[in-house]
């Protein structure tokens, strides 16, 4: 894919650079009708293209002139690996943002999973207001463990809603991350809270992320003072010297981590947690 990129974006005049971080992401410096500077993106995926641009039209029409795109399919994106992108009301607002959904990928997910638990004569409980079963501890269940054929259809399922935390369905990213330790020797307690997972998101099917852009609100005031200077002397930011002009609006990153502290109960381990936002809007999360 890279090659492909290089050779894609390195044969046109379009003026748009790869970035270092990513190869696949190329910007280019654009000033809107109103002055504001900006940079202008194509995402390639394969091949997929996604513009940001004040008038993405435009580029999509440059970017046509030169390589011969799929009739009819150039449009405003609706998917993303799975995922449903639309237009949304900005909470409070009446301006418009982005929003996405796995509405569709999870009731695809969810109708496979039905018809499997229908040859068992099992079906998924319904109102089901947590992903895990209140109280439940996985390294505390001593259910019999899975035969060959459970174990694999209970790494399937897990595959399938890690699928749907990358599409940003971040609150189950714990249980999953729980359950999935279980991978090689599960057992059928361990099935049922997958199943469990699987009827929270039916449960919460219609839950989307908002791509929302105003800055959080945040009081600084409930944060303790630290000096860690003791600690990290030597501590600087690294600022890349061939790093972009910078354009648009600023933004905050705010970070946010909590674990549970020796939580298994029987290994004594802990299990940590980040979310990272830019502005209001969720961009890295990790569960370990």
């Amino acid at each position: 894919m890279q090659s492909y990129a290089v050779h894609f974006m390195g044969q046109s005049d379009l003026g748009f650079t790869s970035s270092l971080a990513d190869p696949d992401v190329w910007l280019r410096p654009a000033i809107k009708c109103c002055g504001f500077t900006y940079y202008e993106y194509i995402f390639l995926y394969v091949d997929n293209l996604l513009v940001i641009s004040e008038h993405p039209n435009i580029v999509m029409k440059a970017i046509n002139d030169q390589y011969r795109m799929k009739e009819g399919s150039i449009m405003k994106p609706e998917l993303y690996l799975g995922a449903q992108i639309k237009e949304f009301p900005a909470p409070g607002s009446t301006r418009a943002c982005w929003s996405i959904s796995t509405e569709k990928y999870l009731k695809g997910a969810y109708h496979n999973v039905k018809i499997d638990l229908g040859k068992i004569n099992k079906r998924l409980p319904n109102n089901v207001p947590t992903p895990l079963s209140s109280g439940y501890r996985l390294e505390l269940d001593v259910s019999v463990p899975l035969d060959d054929n459970y174990v694999h259809w209970y790494q399937k399922l897990i595959g399938i809603v890690r699928w749907a935390i990358e599409l940003r369905r971040i609150d189950i990213h714990l249980s999953v991350a729980l359950l999935a330790q279980c991978l090689v020797e599960p057992r059928v307690g361990h099935l049922d809270q997958v199943f469990h997972i699987f009827a929270y998101l039916k449960s919460h099917i219609r839950s989307k992320i908002v791509l929302d852009a105003p800055k959080p609100i945040i009081d600084e005031n409930q944060f303790l003072p630290a000096d860690w200077t003791e600690f990290y002397p030597d501590a600087s930011e690294p600022i890349p010297l061939n790093a972009p002009e910078t354009r648009g609006n600023d933004v905050i990153i705010s970070c946010f981590i909590d674990a549970d502290h020796a939580g298994n109960q029987v290994m004594q381990h802990s299990h940590t947690g980040v979310i990272i936002f830019c502005n209001q809007v969720p961009i890295m999360w990790f569960s370990k």
